[in-house]
């Protein structure tokens, strides 16, 4: 619902939004020092399950970072609040989603699959996303699925269904 009310004229501030909507959801206050760590530790834990349904053909059922990314707005969403400081808010990117076909993919899959497109350069901000990817890697740690254990692809997908 957040993603869907940001205008394309940038008047919309997503990442406050975004953390309000968190500190409400997660009963957490912002006046506490480490409330940012609180958030990140509380929305880790939902994250696998952080899935946007359909959109009148648009969209496919997809994870909430894949759908900032698919809508271009990784740079408001994603690198200016949920990858903004992994040591004051570590969040883990590396949420596994269950497809339709049974098929694992974690975010740094998607990405992949978006720079591997033909049409890259017209669909998406192609120099943004690998930058957010390479940051994503560095500083946050993430991964492939096929770089996961099967334990960890096994702990990481407990409790989740195919798309």
């Amino acid at each position: 619902m957040i993603l869907t009310k940001m205008p394309t004229d940038n008047t919309y501030d997503g990442p406050a939004a975004i953390e309000k909507k968190m500190l409400e959801y997660f009963k957490t206050d912002k006046n506490l020092p480490d409330y940012q760590l609180k958030l990140a530790q509380a929305w880790n834990e939902v994250s696998p399950f952080a899935i946007c349904k359909a959109t009148s053909g648009t969209f496919p059922t997809q994870h909430f970072y894949k759908r900032a990314l698919a809508m271009n707005l990784h740079i408001p969403i994603l690198e200016e609040f949920f990858f903004l400081d992994e040591v004051a808010f570590p969040i883990d990117p590396n949420a596994v989603e269950i497809l339709e076909n049974g098929r694992f993919v974690t975010l740094l899959d998607y990405m992949d699959g978006m720079l591997a497109r033909d049409d890259a350069s017209t669909r998406y901000q192609v120099g943004q996303v690998a930058e957010l990817r390479d940051n994503l890697v560095e500083f946050y740690g993430a991964k492939r699925v096929s770089e996961m254990t099967p334990e960890e692809i096994r702990l990481r997908t407990a409790g989740l269904r195919k798309k």
